[in-house]
């Protein structure tokens, strides 16, 4: 697939999955479109920590725009691309909770363009298998930015099954300090290399006011691209138990309707999402005789998005 996608006139790159396994995750570019800055493997484990103890993998890349308008082919904006594949568990809402506070922090890291506390971001485009559902306490944290998880039962976050019963999340047992995700989705070693960087007056947050509140936070501003779509429309298909899911997911970063922020992001460029590839309803792929069928040789279906990219 690489050669005939270098023949194509793309460029790739790949992190695989933990443990030796075959798949992970791929980012292809088209070199005559962009140049990239910079790419990072995330590897989404800690040693010692058990709701980070799994192979799961995130690919970050930063990716400039090549312009035809300006001398030396370069705009004056990067879009952060973020690739992932999260655990597959449909019980484990509390692992799935910590890779995605823990891939957060790391584009908290690699996509911000100031030191201060709350840092601007370049504009980012985030998509993968996360293995949730839309309505869920992790998609609703993810799109906005804020989750009280004290006492959530664990089965029930990802909206992969249903019942106020088993066992329940609690900031003591959850991300301590060692592993050092804040709850506000950032590094504090990060931070505390911003607060000696920077020059603002205002109050950074002590190590206490970090970490163990029961409620977490992030920045990153995102929407799905496929938010208006039909609500019955599905990404992937369970074969076993004959239903579809919407578990595959574009998110960006979405410009600020205050028109003060906008100004200050316009140097760095925001994006406007333009078309996206419908999908299909459960009940269409049934009638097709699920997935994959004679048409679709996989049991996800592609999500595609096409962006407007503001200099």
């Amino acid at each position: 697939m690489q050669t005939l996608a270098c023949c194509l006139g793309y460029k790739a790159e790949y992190k695989q999955k933990l443990g030796g396994r075959t798949d992970g995750c791929a980012t292809f570019y088209k070199q005559k479109k962009f140049n990239c800055c910079n790419c990072i493997p995330i590897e989404l484990l800690v040693d010692g920590c058990p709701v980070l103890d799994r192979p799961n993998v995130a690919l970050l890349m930063l990716l400039e725009p090549l312009s035809d308008h300006q001398t030396d082919g370069r705009s004056s904006a990067c879009i952060c691309v973020v690739n992932t594949h999260l655990l597959f568990n449909p019980g484990r809402g509390d692992v799935k909770l910590a890779q995605l506070m823990f891939l957060f922090a790391a584009i908290d890291e690699f996509a911000s363009i100031t030191a201060e506390p709350g840092p601007k971001y370049h504009p980012i485009i985030f998509c993968g298998d996360l293995n949730l559902e839309p309505l869920s306490s992790l998609y609703d944290f993810i799109v906005s930015g804020s989750l009280h998880f004290e006492g959530l039962p664990i089965r029930a976050m990802s909206g992969q099954k249903h019942g106020d019963f088993g066992r329940r999340l609690y900031p003591q047992y959850f991300l301590l300090p060692q592993v050092d995700v804040t709850d506000f989705c950032q590094f504090f070693d990060v931070m505390e290399h911003r607060r000696k960087a920077s020059k603002s007056r205002h109050k950074w947050r002590s190590s206490e006011e970090s970490f163990s509140s029961g409620t977490v936070h992030h920045s990153l501003n995102l929407v799905s691209a496929y938010a208006d779509s039909r609500p019955e429309a599905v990404t992937a298909w369970f074969g076993d138990h004959s239903r579809g899911a919407r578990i595959d997911y574009i998110f960006y970063s979405a410009d600020h309707h205050n028109s003060q922020f906008a100004g200050d992001r316009l140097g760095q460029g925001f994006l406007t999402l333009s078309h996206i590839l419908q999908l299909p309803t459960e009940e269409e792929v049934c009638e097709s005789g699920g997935l994959p069928n004679d048409k679709e040789s996989s049991d996800h279906l592609m999500v595609m998005a096409s962006f407007l990219l503001t200099i």
